[in-house]
């Protein structure tokens, strides 16, 4: 066996965008505080790029680049609490675990945040989210069953937002 070292610059790098929306329904609602059931969806962009160089400016350089969009449901429960006439604390969990052909995936989604109320219609806050992925993907597969590439993701994504609510 020969070794060859090879100095090289090698990066990767990701950009991930997503968006939330959801619509919880209160059966239990009380002076001060509700809570509810409801269903969510997570729209993500995921973009992942590798480039590579040798080290020094030598010519062989070069990149890689895969995208991927989807939307990412999920079965949510929510609580609120009125603090005041127009302060509002709310926490929220949702989610989804499904297996459809080789694909098999789940995501958890929490939320918490505190939002003053404008009026009966208008609202602005900040929240605390916290979301975690984790998909499995068995990918080609030759005629006997036996899997030439599997994909995995798992992340964690931890935001802070500014929103602005209307409620109708």
């Amino acid at each position: 066996d020969e070794t060859i070292h090879i100095n090289a610059d090698n990066s990767l790098g990701f950009d991930i965008t997503q968006a939330f929306i959801d619509y919880a329904y209160y059966p239990w609602v009380k002076q001060r505080w509700a809570a509810g059931l409801g269903l969510g969806i997570r729209w993500m962009d995921l973009r992942a790029i590798l480039q590579w160089g040798l080290a020094g400016g030598v010519q062989d350089e070069g990149s890689s680049e895969a995208k991927g969009t989807g939307p990412l449901p999920y079965v949510y429960f929510e609580y609120r609490r009125m603090f005041s006439e127009n302060w509002r604390f709310k926490a929220g969990l949702g989610w989804l675990q499904v297996k459809i052909g080789d694909i098999d995936g789940g995501q958890w989604v929490g939320r918490l945040d505190v939002e003053y109320l404008l009026g009966r219609h208008w609202g602005f806050g900040a929240a605390g989210n916290l979301a975690t992925i984790d998909v499995d993907w068995k990918g080609l597969q030759t005629e006997t069953g036996e899997s030439l590439y599997t994909g995995a993701i798992t992340m964690d994504i931890n935001d802070i937002s500014f929103f602005v609510r209307f409620r109708f």
